[in-house]
Parts: C-alpha cells; sequence; structure tokens
C-alpha cells in the first residue's frame, strides 16, 4: 500500500468501507495498552521522575501489556463481538 498523509489514512477506510486495525477483535489491547503506558508515564513526570525514565517504564509497560495480550488472546471487552456484526438496532438511544 502506498503511503499517504495522516488524514487521508481515515478517509481510505471509509471509502473502501473497511474497519481499521485498531478496531478490529484480532487486535489484542492496543488503545488500552497505550492508555495505560501514557497515564504511567505521565504519573510518574508528575511525581517528580525523570523523563527518559518515566517514557522508558511507560513504553516497557506498553509493550508488556500488548505481548500478553496477543500470547493470552486478552482484548477489550467491547470487542468481544466482532465490530462487523454490530448493527444500529443494537445501540441504545
Amino acid at each position: 500500500m502506498p503511503r499517504l498523509p495522516y488524514p487521508l489514512l481515515f478517509k481510505r477506510d471509509v471509502l473502501i468501507s473497511e474497519v481499521p486495525l485498531v478496531f478490529q477483535p484480532e487486535t489484542h489491547l492496543y488503545a488500552t495498552a497505550a492508555m495505560c503506558g501514557a497515564s504511567l508515564c505521565v504519573a510518574m513526570v508528575g511525581a517528580g521522575a525523570p523523563l527518559s525514565l518515566a517514557t522508558l517504564v511507560g513504553a516497557l509497560v506498553v509493550l508488556a501489556l500488548r505481548l500478553a495480550g496477543i500470547y493470552w488472546r486478552i482484548f477489550p471487552a467491547a470487542l468481544e463481538e466482532p465490530i462487523n456484526t454490530i448493527s444500529l438496532n443494537s445501540i441504545p438511544e
């Protein structure tokens, strides 16, 4: 696939009706791991830890969570049902 400018990547997914990789059920703990690592990094810097140490620890947490998710096939409960089978009728009002 040719490289596209950042805003066009999302339009490409919409135009070809493809669910982005991040939202596919096979993607184990992708955003959750990133959020946990980033939160830990911010908390460590806020507590006075050096930025380089906080960044390293945050990255290691992300890596550990991602690898654990892949190895044990852990993914967020919201994605247990494949996203392409969710209908608009199942969305609460």
